[in-house]
Order: structure tokens, then sequence, then C-alpha cells
């Protein structure tokens, strides 16, 4: 990662077992680098002598990352984000553990609508008007993304859904569909912060024709915001854009050892076929046989 003050650090961390007793994970190594000078090199004599030691990382110990906090609030900024429509659609029917009370901490959409409440009203028209201009090349029936509240102060996304009638109709996000709430949640994240994003499968729910078009949606919403995205799927739709580039396609591969990680850009075959004209992933299903697999797509401005 490269810091504001243009420094790069790179931390690297392996996971091992103990061999005998309770045969808890340790590390293996926890090594931290900041412009090519080691900053922690771990384990280090005292992990030696008390492998306890080797069950926590430096990392996670405010007494121990002082040297390199500034990687430690780097993963703390990543947000990850998995939208389960059924939770944005009716939270008062989730009976799990106590919603998150930070927003960021909210992976699944259940406090969705309330993120929406505590943003400023200029910030959240302004992000509206742009989700519902991307949505319409999705959606082309849904128009006029509106943020709202009913009689009991409950907050509510409405929307005007053309149709037969001249004025439309207004509905709300009871009324949407798993794919519109999905789109809306995803939308919505890509504008709502700068840190690296994680999304999982973004196309559960998506017709693929949406699929098809989501890398370019992706770069379009967040083009001035240049966050990072980090997208896994299972969708041989969602690589069918030949705009994306090889170096951006990381290909995880089920193995006996483990899953191997590989990116494409650097698998010569696959790498000929797409200059030749084939997608990402015409190019890697032309070299592997029917075996699953799962690619990870990193956007990045």
């Amino acid at each position: 990662m490269a810091a504001d003050d243009g420094k790069e650090w790179i931390y690297s961390i392996g996971i091992s077992q103990q061999n005998a007793g309770r045969r808890l994970p340790i590390l293996a190594y926890e090594n931290v680098i900041r412009d090519g000078s080691d900053v922690i090199k771990r384990p280090d004599e005292s992990d030696t002598q008390d492998e306890l030691r080797r069950t926590q990382t430096f990392l996670e110990q405010i007494n121990a990352n002082y040297a390199f906090r500034e990687i430690a609030r780097f993963f703390a900024s990543i947000r990850y984000l998995h939208l389960v429509p059924q939770l944005v659609r009716n939270p008062t029917a989730y009976r799990g553990p106590a919603q998150a009370s930070n927003q960021s901490e909210d992976v699944h959409g259940l406090s969705f609508l309330d993120a929406l409440a505590h943003t400023t009203k200029k910030t959240r028209e302004a992000r509206l008007r742009a989700i519902g201009k991307t949505l319409s090349e999705a959606v082309p029936q849904l128009k006029e993304f509106t943020f709202t509240t009913d009689a009991s102060g409950v907050p509510h996304l409405q929307a005007i859904y053309q149709h037969w009638r001249p004025k439309g109709a207004k509905q709300q996000e009871d009324q949407f569909s798993d794919g519109t709430l999905r789109l809306l949640g995803l939308f919505w994240s890509l504008l709502d912060g700068d840190a690296p994003l994680l999304l999982e499968e973004p196309e559960i729910s998506l017709d693929t024709k949406i699929v098809e078009q989501l890398p370019a949606l992706f770069h379009q919403l967040q083009r001035k915001n240049r966050r990072q995205i980090f997208v896994t799927t299972h969708s041989r739709e969602m690589l069918e854009d030949k705009g994306i580039d090889p170096k951006e396609v990381i290909e995880l591969i089920p193995d006996i050892e483990g899953t191997k990680v590989q990116s494409i850009a650097h698998d010569v075959q696959k790498l000929r076929l797409i200059q030749s004209g084939m997608s990402a992933t015409d190019a890697v299903m032309a070299s592997r046989d029917s075996k699953p697999m799962q690619l990870q797509l990193s956007l990045q401005e």
C-alpha cells in the first residue's frame, strides 16, 4: 500500500499451527517493510522463547503496532458488503445479534436505510441522483429516487415506476425487486467513502444482461472517488467486458494443498488469447476444464 506521504508499506503474514498441545493457529511470520526497510520481522527472539506470543499479531496490538499503525488504520478502513435484500426490505424481522452501530460494519444492509437517514440531505440527494442515472441503464422503468420518512419516522426509499399510466406509480423499497435493492446498496456503497471496498458476488439476484454491465457501471459511478473495488464472482458474464485489463483479474484455483492465486496477466496462454480479442472469461475457460473456479476482479481508476 502507498501512504499519503508517498511511503510504500508492505505487510505480509503467514499462519501455521502448533505441533502439540491445543494446536492453536500461530504466526509462521509477520513482516512489515517500509520503503524497502524492515520495520517488523517475526518471529523474533522473544517469539522463539515464548511461543504463546505467536498466537497474536503485532498488527492487532496497540502497544506493538505503533511503528506501523498506518497499516492498521488502512485495514480498519476497508469495507465489506454482501447485501441481503430481505434485510433491507424488512429489517424489523431480523432476529439475529444486535445490528451494527456503525454503518461501515453493516455488511448485510440491515441498517442501509438508517445510513441514508443519517447522511446530510445535500449529499444524500446528490448520491441518489447519481445512482438513479446509473441505475436507469439497468432498470429503465425506475425513475426519480427520493428519500422519505413515514408518519412514524421510519426511513424509506421511493421511486417512480413507469408503466402504461402517464405518470407511472410510486413504489417504496418493500416493492423493489431483490436485484434492484442489491444494485441500490452496491451503488450507494461505491459513493460512501474512498477506502477499498470488498464486494462478494454482486451478480446474485441480477439478470445476466445486467451482470455483463456491472464493471462498466461500477467504473462510471465511482470514477470521481477513485475508490478501489475488489469483486469476487463465479459469474462468467461479469468478465465479458473486454475493457477489463488482464492485470485486474486474479484466478483462484482449487488445489489439493489449498487454493492457488494467479493473475491471468502472468499466464502467457491466457494473455495471448485476450490480446487476440477474447474476453477474460473465454480466455480462462478455454485453458481449463469444467472444475469450479472463482475469479476476483479488482477495479481501480
